[in-house]
């Protein structure tokens, strides 16, 4: 996770989550979803906003820029044997 980081792409989803782990979970069940844009605090209601984006980093490095409003997150994809 890189704190205070976003990455400026057109999100396959969102929504909130109580965790980081809940917006990694909704990001592993989306077929798309590659790297995720959270908020780097809960609001009001103790969630956090979480967008689910297809591309990553590496991919779309010019948009990937300092934010201190936002974490930005990579999801390892791999099998389960």
């Amino acid at each position: 996770m890189d704190e205070f980081h976003y990455l400026n792409a057109a999100p396959v989803g969102l929504s909130t989550a109580d965790s980081d782990f809940d917006c990694t979970i909704k990001c592993r069940r989306n077929s798309y979803c590659l790297s995720i844009n959270l908020s780097a605090s809960k609001d009001a209601n103790g969630k956090l906003w979480c967008e689910l984006l297809s591309p990553d980093r590496y991919r779309n490095s010019l948009d990937y820029r300092e934010n201190k409003t936002s974490r930005h997150l990579f999801v390892l994809v791999g099998s389960v044997s």
